[in-house]
């Protein structure tokens, strides 16, 4: 009797009692094993399955309740550990069993087991616990109607109905895969075969390893102990790995008292957030809308075979850029938005039974008339690179699982097999231009530094392995100061570096379905002068990174603002090296003498003061959330700084002597794109140089240009670009070009483009 078993329990527990645990243990061994040799098809294999259920045991006997149906929970924790060992091979198993089983046993068999058994345990972990263990009891363990109703506590009727209705349920499951039989033929086919005969001596080897609670087990077994018990604890705690948010935000173990629940309403849903059970009840619906409940956070269910239901999500308190992550699967910080989005937070279930974030995004279709594309474009992005490879907090998952999970709090993180990159993710278009996405279990440690850091994390570390990690760092630092924290903590503990740099990469471009049309340019006379406003005007500065010799500023930008009498401020920013085109900010904010202009584009944010004399604008310019430098805007008259700048540029000699002199128009290839470099002299004997990119407009003026013939050496001080060294040899500059931001020091041969 279920009593007599908790009462060996309990005597376990209280007394360390070893005859009463090999007693449980002799009772219910071939239960256990007959459902580990089903699940894996290996005798070996099932008698290691068998032994880690009972070690198991002795670490949760004083977990479970008096109430506890003992042989119903063996079962199910043989079924979490079997499907453990096998998961990767299980389709392989599941076709090979019959044969494999048949030449195990002698016994006649009915027509039907050989389809049902590879299905079985697949199909009862499928059920309610009620009906699992109602099952168990009758017809894995034998008991009549009238035992298992005593067991349960219903009456015999009930006990009756409860056991026809589950085996109504696994009648339909095995229909749905081409079983066609009737309740009555799976009831008589389970009492028949669904228990084997244990190998003599594996209740007393059973019995000595978990009594040492696992000290004297085999690595293997040990290793299916520990990917269970993971197993276990996230089936309880319904626990999820966030996947969309500017900050990943913990989802706390949740315990859940198991019993019936009637279909939630949408309402029952968000209020229960986040209890996952009713999550997977949830009704078939998508649900977007402004925020009614309190907290914050995204509870992700995946489907099988982590889950009995399809996927589905259920988001508190997001802001619409994290509605959209989720919706097309990218990390905020991969996305590009229109300036006039949707303000405020919202909350949204999407539960319905196929392709759950092509919902969504119809939804938020539907509702805003958003549509998104992707593009490559060059961003500000961190590369991850290996520092110490012999780092204490690197440590590879060993469970040989696909289950991941990802936790948060402050100053601390924790990942759970997860690998640098994740999964292989396709991201395209179809024949009209809609993103295709495929769904899987991102597992990606980079996605979730680039959620942290706000920019994109590109994984060059060469680390194929899963991992368990835990990261720590100061929480109470702020800003900058915690990211910086957070890099100090990556490379100390993790022996993981970032490298700062910018490169092509595939964005998320979000924009409205009729795109209004783009904006009138300011001409002169809109942003000329004028009295009665501090901010119009032509403003000329740059973001101060170090010191040019031939130009005051290192990042120039020009910065044009018109404010009409209506008083919204019309701006155009453009960064002078890299872009030909003027980009419209975002927004505009004045509360004298604070100004702040946004610019979504490129994330970019500068915040000053302006002075009295209303000429001089002294603040910091912050690029995709990340250091900030400082910037100093100067009104300029227009007209004057073009007579200097052409001035200037009549002064510049590319004219060489022969070909060994060092000005001149030079060209190069290096990672199959193409650099110019133009060199002049200079009236007062120094060199002008500029290196330009393929895809920039202009190139950057270097800060330092040395010619001791035949040696050069140059230098760049754009966010410490890099330098080049070499020699000028047979007419051509031979050298190295040393990028700063990335490390990479690359050979490199600049040959003459022309006179």
């Amino acid at each position: 009797m279920t009593t007599d078993d908790m009462e060996l329990v309990r005597q376990y527990i209280t007394g360390q009692s070893e005859s009463a645990f090999a007693t449980l243990v002799s009772r219910h061994t071939n239960l256990v094993y007959s459902a580990a040799l089903r699940r894996v098809g290996n005798p070996q294999l099932a008698e290691e399955v068998t032994q880690a259920v009972f070690v198991i045991l002795t670490r949760k006997a004083d977990s479970l309740n008096e109430k506890t149906i003992l042989s119903g929970w063996l079962y199910r924790t043989a079924c979490y550990v079997s499907g453990h060992a096998f998961k990767q091979e299980l389709r392989r198993q599941k076709r090979e069993q019959e044969a494999f089983m048949q030449s195990l046993s002698n016994q006649t068999e009915s027509e039907a087991w050989p389809q049902i058994k590879p299905l079985l345990e697949d199909a009862m972990l499928r059920l309610g616990q009620t009906d699992r263990d109602a099952l168990v009891l009758r017809f894995f363990e034998g008991r009549n109607m009238k035992e298992v109703g005593a067991i349960l506590g219903t009456s015999e009727a009930a006990t009756k109905m409860r056991v026809n209705r589950a085996l109504d349920k696994l009648r339909t499951y095995f229909c749905k895969r081409g079983v066609d039989s009737t309740a009555a033929t799976i009831a008589e086919t389970i009492s028949a075969n669904s228990i084997q005969t244990a190998p003599v001596a594996l209740a007393k080897t059973a019995t000595a390893v978990a009594l040492a609670k696992g000290a004297t087990a085999s690595a293997s077994t040990l290793t299916l102990i520990k990917g269970a018990l993971k197993v276990m604890a996230w089936t309880k705690a319904k626990m999820a790995v966030v996947v969309a948010a500017a900050a990943i935000l913990a989802i706390g173990t949740t315990t859940v008292v198991v019993k019936e629940l009637a279909a939630p309403s949408v309402e029952d849903v968000f209020k229960h957030y986040p209890v996952g059970r009713y999550l997977e009840k949830a009704p078939p619906v998508v649900v977007l809308r402004p925020s009614h409940y309190p907290g914050q956070g995204v509870d992700h269910m995946h489907g099988p075979p982590f889950s009995t239901v399809s996927e589905r999500f259920v988001g508190l308190g997001q802001s619409f850029e994290q509605v959209l992550a989720v919706a097309y699967d990218v990390g905020p910080e991969r996305i590009f938005l229109p300036s006039d989005m949707p303000a405020g937070t919202f909350e949204f279930l999407d539960a319905v039974p196929n392709d759950q974030k092509g919902a969504l995004r119809e939804e938020l279709n539907k509702q805003f008339g958003v549509v998104a594309h992707t593009e490559i474009q060059e961003k500000y992005v961190l590369i991850l690179r290996v520092s110490n490879p012999n780092a204490p907090g690197l440590k590879v998952n060993r469970s040989n699982s696909t289950d991941g999970g990802c936790s948060a709090d402050a100053g601390k993180l924790k990942v759970t097999n997860f690998t640098m990159s994740g999964m292989t993710r396709t991201l395209g278009q179809d024949s009209s231009g809609a993103p295709v996405i495929k769904t899987n279990l991102d597992n990606s440690f980079v996605r979730v530094l680039g959620a942290y850091l706000g920019v994109p994390v590109i994984d060059e570390t060469g680390l194929t392995n899963a991992y368990d990690i835990a990261l720590q760092w100061n929480a109470n630092l702020q800003g900058d100061a915690q990211k910086q924290d957070m890099e100090r903590a990556l490379n100390e503990q993790l022996g993981l570096e970032l490298i700062p740099t910018n490169m092509p990469v595939e964005m998320l471009v979000v924009e409205y379905n009729n795109s209004p049309a783009a904006p009138v340019a300011l001409t002169e006379s809109d942003y000329a002068r004028r009295d009665g406003s501090d901010l119009q005007g032509y403003w000329t500065g740059a973001e101060q990174m170090g010191v040019n010799a031939i130009h005051p500023n290192i990042w120039p930008v020009v910065v044009k603002i018109a404010e009409p009498t209506n008083g919204v401020f019309r701006v155009e920013w453009r960064d002078l090296w890299k872009y030909p085109e003027f980009h419209v900010t975002s927004s505009v904010t004045y509360n004298p003498p604070n100004v702040k202009i946004e610019i979504a584009e490129f994330h970019g944010l500068f915040e000053g003061e302006i002075n009295s004399a209303h000429t001089e604008i002294k603040g910091t310019w912050t690029y995709n959330g990340t250091a900030s430098h400082p910037m100093t805007l100067t009104l300029t008259d227009p007209k004057t700084e073009r007579e200097q700048q052409a001035a200037f540029d009549a002064q510049k000699d590319f004219s060489f002597a022969n070909g060994n002199d060092l000005p001149g128009h030079w060209k190069a290839t290096l990672d199959n794109s193409e650099f110019a470099m133009d060199i002049a002299k200079l009236p007062d004997g120094k060199f002008f140089c500029s290196l330009t990119p393929s895809n920039w407009n202009d190139g950057m003026s270097a800060t330092l240009v040395q010619f001791t013939p035949p040696n050069v050496h140059i230098e760049w001080a754009y966010g410490a670009r890099g330098s080049f060294n070499g020699k000028i040899e047979s007419g051509k500059l031979v050298g190295t070009l040393q990028q700063a931001r990335n490390g990479k020091s690359q050979p490199v041969t600049f040959e003459r483009s022309g006179n």
